[in-house]
This record gives C-alpha cells, sequence and structure tokens, in this order.
C-alpha cells in the first residue's frame, strides 16, 4: 500500500490539522464513552439500593405489625422497640411462657428483617465505593479531555491556516483572458468543474480554445452569465453541495472562492 505525500505545505497543514481532529474527536468519544459505562453501573447500584431499601421497610413493616398483633393477643409487652432509625428485639428464652412463645414466634420475623437490612448495607458499601470511583474517573476523564482537546484545538488551526495559505496559492493574480492561454487550469475559473471532454475548453470569437473557461461558461468569447454576481454564484454553489461530506464542502468552497473570475474584473 502507497502513501501519498502532500505535494505542498499548505496540502500538508491540512493534512496534519485533519489528523489531529479526528485524534482529538476520537479519543475525546472513547474516553466519555467508558466514563458513561462505569455512570451506568454506577447508577445499576443506586435503583438496587432504591428497591432493597423498600424491601427492608416491608420487613420491618411486617415485624411491626406481627409483633403488636401477637403482643395484644397475648397480653404481653412487645418485644421489638423502635427508635428513630434503629429497630431492636429484645428476646425471652425462659420464663415467662407467653413471652417465650412470642420470641418464637417473631424470630422468623426478625431474621427476614436481618437478612434485607444486611443486604441492603452491602449494596449500601458498594455505592459508597463506586461513587468514589466515579468522582476519581471524572477527573481523569477532565483532565484526559482537556489534553486531547489540544489535538482538536491544534488540528483545526491546522487545517484553517492550510486552507487559507491554499486559497491564496490559488488566487494568485493572473493574466487576462486574451493571455490565459499560456497557462493549464484544472478547473474552469467560472464554475470551477474540472475539465474533460464532457466539459471541454471554452471558445474565442475566432473559435479558438480558452483554457481558463469551459464551454458551459464561455462561448465565442462572451461569458455565458455577464451580470451572475460572485456573491449569488456562492449562494448557487452552496446548494449544489449541501449533500456531500463537511470536507469536500469545505474544500470546494475554498476553491470557488479562489476561482479567477470572482476575484478579477477583466472578464466583465
Amino acid at each position: 500500500m502507497s502513501i501519498n505525500i502532500p505535494d505542498s505545505l499548505p496540502k500538508l497543514l491540512v493534512l496534519l490539522g485533519i489528523i489531529g481532529m479526528a485524534v482529538g474527536i476520537y479519543v475525546e468519544k472513547e474516553l466519555t464513552e467508558n466514563y458513561y459505562v462505569k455512570f451506568d453501573k454506577y447508577d445499576e447500584i443506586q435503583d438496587a439500593v432504591t428497591l432493597e431499601s423498600y424491601v427492608v421497610e416491608l420487613e420491618k413493616k411486617n415485624l411491626l405489625e406481627r409483633a403488636k398483633q401477637l403482643s395484644q393477643s397475648l397480653n404481653v409487652v412487645n418485644p421489638i422497640e423502635t427508635n428513630d432509625s434503629i429497630t431492636s428485639f429484645i428476646r425471652v428464652f425462659s420464663g415467662d411462657k407467653k413471652r417465650v412463645i412470642l420470641t418464637d414466634t417473631l424470630d422468623k420475623y426478625w431474621n427476614n428483617y436481618l437478612k434485607k437490612q444486611k443486604s441492603l448495607d452491602i449494596l449500601l458499601k458498594r455505592k459508597e465505593i463506586q461513587q468514589k470511583n466515579i468522582n476519581s474517573e471524572e477527573k481523569i476523564l477532565d483532565s484526559r479531555k482537556e489534553f486531547y482537546g489540544n489535538f482538536f484545538g491544534i488540528g483545526f488551526l491546522l487545517f484553517i491556516i492550510g486552507i487559507g495559505t491554499w486559497s491564496l496559492d490559488n488566487s494568485k493574480p493572473s493574466e487576462k483572458i486574451v493571455k490565459q492561454n499560456d497557462k493549464l487550469y484544472k478547473f474552469c475559473q467560472s464554475c470551477g468543474f474540472k475539465f474533460s471532454s464532457i466539459r471541454p475548453y471554452g471558445t474565442e470569437k475566432d473559435k479558438t480554445e480558452n483554457l481558463a473557461f469551459c464551454i458551459e461558461c464561455y462561448k465565442k468569447g462572451k461569458m455565458s452569465e455577464p451580470k451572475l454576481s460572485k456573491e449569488d454564484f456562492i449562494n448557487r454553489k452552496k446548494e449544489e453541495i449541501k449533500n456531500k461530506g463537511w470536507l469536500s464542502r469545505k474544500l470546494l468552497m475554498a476553491r470557488f472562492h479562489s476561482l479567477e473570475r470572482w476575484n478579477k474584473d477583466d472578464y466583465y
């Protein structure tokens, strides 16, 4: 596979600019996606915490209601005590038979509650750890985005300088129409299309070829649209190339702005 090296400094600057911008955009996109993958995992843990908290509250409510019903039916002191967020179970293993029965009956509900509470505590710990990781990743992301953002900035600057220099090179003053047969052009200096068998050179009054303009723009020594302004020409071209890629549009617009017809008054 061969690689074509740009044959001029402006083209090299444009190429380096495109590479720099591409690297900046690609790396920033990758870093951002990796960050949000980890953030999504944190969201999953947060959802799990919310759900498990709801389950714990249901277990606690069930425990308290059961304890209240049994203590009333047995006419003994309720062994489940709640103080703010703290719930305690005062067990009785001997002595008053009714209290022992109540303790044994509530033991299953209490263990279910403790099991769910323990599961919630583990999730909360995981959430805390993941939160620290997210904060750390966010700092790393910001620093790396700033670093690779410089690639885009420098690349954009090189691209603009390259395009500008390229345009200046292409828009250097040239001779009048009558002397333009001394130069060879790749593009019509009026419409910007490439010369080809389908789009041949224009003609002078004496039927000789004019190597600056195509037959569609210049025929028998006259412009096809002598009153067309540069502004109207540019607007027309913008509409024609609106479906092309971003880079193609940039390069074509640079070509259109550099065409000799629209930078000299010698052709009107």
